[in-house]
């Protein structure tokens, strides 16, 4: 480990419990940089623009793992079993929903009916037989015998598609919806519900604007435009997760969408918020450079959609530990850069804030590489630290560590486009491994978190 303090440089090993001691600690702004051994399947950090007056002077550095996805051993679990919830779904006529001519548990594909949804801290999705009857399996155990979710029945055959070339003003959404805010389900038990869906004649607009605008435009040309699609979410209770009840999409030139939505009434503890994305649509592949997470002021009458300027595309130095410079993003206060091999392996991670550069802590193996700069205007890099409060757990996970740069590039049919980026989106949702809880943010404050990111630079050494 190197700490780096004004013009003093100290090293320092860390003992068989991970831990390092440092002779003189900081007195104001310092950098931190960690480089693990080759055996090690983790990258090498740098942190820099951190200050002692924020992170103090024992801190926990979180390193993040060598391999994009990788996945967490599953915990051993008592007595494994399930709960079943079943019911007849009826719609706005009194009529039994069936799902006739679809199959597959799908969710949110264009044109289907008689969804059923119950999310508790995971969500558990069926569609309905021809006689509009529903059957949903929620695992439990010894350790969780009984479960409280919310359920959700609808049709999700509001579609409206423009011929536009970017699709702006195109709208997908429930036309009828059945909801109950509270459902208990018990580990080898039965529960019957029986659902009857109303019309959704509620309506929620989304509004981008002028940044999410010219960030748009910059796509525009050579065959392509800038599109944004965003997934209009409802949190309505600490003991469920958020309900996607709409979507909505953008391009320059159609900068405001208004989307029916269920009429489920807000208080104080329910509230609106987007999740979008936005690239280069080439009417083949969409190239995602931008996300946004929103939230709706309370009072306001439409959901600000905006996105964060791309940083510029980094360079790279000669050197075996080269520096890596960028040009800056209007309103970034920090930067993420991660350097992964020739096989998606994350092999660095720096973060910095007020600097537009950061030079590696280790030599480079010979080989091929590609690096890509992050922008984001809500966090800093003390962010990446451990948390005493959390258990040593960082409130921010690098995107690196989780998604490379080949995985912001999905290619779909148009209509389809949705469902091709649901497992993107999954990841920045609650139980998702980018998911950021916000309550220590307000965010209603300042309405949004925006992040956005270069184009991936190859390099040798």
């Amino acid at each position: 480990m190197v700490l780096e303090s004004g013009t003093s440089v100290q090293t320092a090993t860390t003992d068989a419990n991970g831990r390092a001691v440092f002779s003189t600690a900081p007195t104001g702004s310092y950098e931190l940089s960690a480089v693990p051994p080759s055996t090690l399947p983790a990258a090498a950090l740098k942190l820099r623009d951190l200050h002692v007056g924020t992170t103090g002077t024992d801190i926990v550095m979180i390193l993040p793992h060598r391999v994009p996805t990788g996945t967490t051993p599953p915990r051993g679990i008592q007595n494994p079993g399930s709960a079943t919830l079943t019911g007849t779904v009826r719609d706005k006529d009194g009529n039994p929903q069936g799902s006739t001519g679809q199959s597959g548990t799908q969710y949110h594909a264009p044109g289907y009916v008689g969804i059923v949804t119950y999310t508790g801290t995971g969500a558990f999705t069926a569609l309905t037989n021809a006689s509009g009857q529903y059957t949903i399996s929620r695992p439990l155990s010894d350790d969780r015998p009984a479960s409280t979710g919310s359920l959700f029945a609808g049709n999700w055959d509001g579609l409206e598609v423009t011929a536009r070339p970017c699709f702006g003003g195109s709208r997908l959404y429930f036309t009828q919806y059945a909801f109950v805010p509270a459902v208990n389900a018990f580990k080898g038990q039965t529960t019957t519900v029986n659902l009857d869906m109303q019309s959704a004649t509620g309506s929620l607009a989304a509004n981008l604007d002028a940044e999410g605008q010219a960030f748009l435009a910059s796509f525009d040309g050579g065959g392509a435009c800038g599109l944004s699609l965003i997934d209009l979410l409802l949190y309505h209770a600490i003991h469920s997760l958020d309900l996607w009840l709409a979507e909505a999409v953008h391009d320059s030139g159609v900068p405001n969408v208004t989307t029916p939505v269920p009429q489920i009434p807000l208080d104080q503890a329910v509230y609106w918020y987007g999740l979008g994305f936005a690239g280069r649509w080439d009417g083949t592949d969409f190239s995602v450079y931008g996300q946004t997470q929103t939230f709706l002021v309370t009072g306001a009458g439409s959901l600000r959609v905006s996105y964060l300027q791309r940083p510029g595309n980094p360079s790279v130095g000669s050197e075996a530990d080269p520096q890596i410079s960028w040009t800056a993003s209007s309103g970034a206060t920090l930067y993420e850069v991660d350097v992964f091999d020739s096989s998606g392996n994350l092999v660095f991670v720096g973060a910095t804030s007020t600097n537009l550069s950061v030079k590696l802590p280790m030599t480079l193996p010979a080989g091929n590489y590609a690096v890509v700069v992050y922008a984001n205007d809500s966090f800093r890099p003390s962010d990446y630290l451990g948390g005493r409060l959390s258990g040593g757990r960082p409130r921010l996970r690098p995107v690196g560590s989780v998604l490379s740069h080949k995985h912001l590039r999905v290619r779909a049919e148009g209509r389809n486009l949705p469902r091709a980026l649901a497992p993107l989106a999954g990841t920045f949702r609650p139980g998702g491994l980018l998911f950021r809880p916000f309550l220590d943010r307000t965010p209603f404050s300042n309405n949004d978190d925006r992040w956005s990111w270069s184009d991936a630079v190859p390099f040798s050494r």
